[in-house]
């Protein structure tokens, strides 16, 4: 029977408090599969979300180089204003704060 990922975790670190010899012992080639298969599932949706980040990042940084070409146009004081790249807000949207 297949584990969920919650039962594999609960597993792995159980097995964090076990000594080494112990510990490997207890891991199933079935549990090392299932969660192989899981980190995968995991690794192609952090790839997705990745591709859709970069998108996003580049429609706001043309959006605000635009912007800024407008300002700059109508206002003085918009004529330092330097547009945001795709890298740069990119960055500000993973901040953790």
């Amino acid at each position: 029977m297949t584990k969920t990922r919650g039962q594999l975790i609960s597993m792995f670190q159980h097995m964090k408090t076990m000594s080494n010899d112990n510990a490997i012992k207890h891991i199933r080639h079935e549990d090392i599969d299932t969660t192989c298969g899981y980190l995968l599932e995991d690794k192609q949706e952090i790839e997705k979300l990745e591709k859709a980040l970069d998108e996003a990042c580049k429609r706001l940084s043309y959006e605000n180089e635009i912007t800024c070409m407008h300002l700059k146009q109508q206002y003085a004081w918009a004529k330092n204003k330097v547009p945001k790249t795709k890298e740069q807000i990119k960055e500000e949207l993973m901040k953790n704060d």
